[in-house]
């Protein structure tokens, strides 16, 4: 008889979306915060969740301390029997959000960061922001 493994919980984010292969994987966590490819939205978002749960002290009351969790993403459309909704990061399962947590919150800030700056903000290139005279 095989020892059991340790029990991990998943963090799921339920799509009704058509599903596109692509959201499942991501070369890196840097690959994540790329201006302009929308193609891991659904990863970073899931992810996102990941961090709240961790952040949230009632709700991670419910993971017992130390216990891996991790995201997954099960879209409605596709059968289930037959879809692994784990993701994918740098070729790899993302098996326990820990790993990464602190390198992600890191880089998450520091988009959040950017975003909420009075300085230009590369995602808009050169447009103007609403209620700001243009800059010299």
């Amino acid at each position: 008889r095989e020892p059991q493994s340790e029990t991990a919980y998943r963090i799921a984010d339920y799509k009704t979306g058509g599903f596109k292969e692509k959201s499942m994987t991501a070369d890196s966590l840097d690959a994540l915060f790329t201006v302009g490819d929308t193609k891991t939205g659904n990863f970073l978002q899931t992810l996102i969740y990941c961090l709240a749960v961790s952040a949230d002290a009632e709700v991670s009351k419910l993971i017992p301390k130390g216990a891996p969790y991790y995201p997954v993403l099960f879209y409605t459309q596709k059968n289930l029997d037959k879809f692994d909704p784990h993701l994918s990061l740098g070729g790899e399962p993302l098996r326990d959000f820990a790993a990464v947590k602190d390198e992600f919150a890191a880089k998450l800030r520091e988009m959040v960061t950017q975003i909420l700056s009075t300085e230009d903000f590369p995602m808009l290139g050169s447009a103007e922001l609403p209620g700001r005279s243009p800059q010299k």
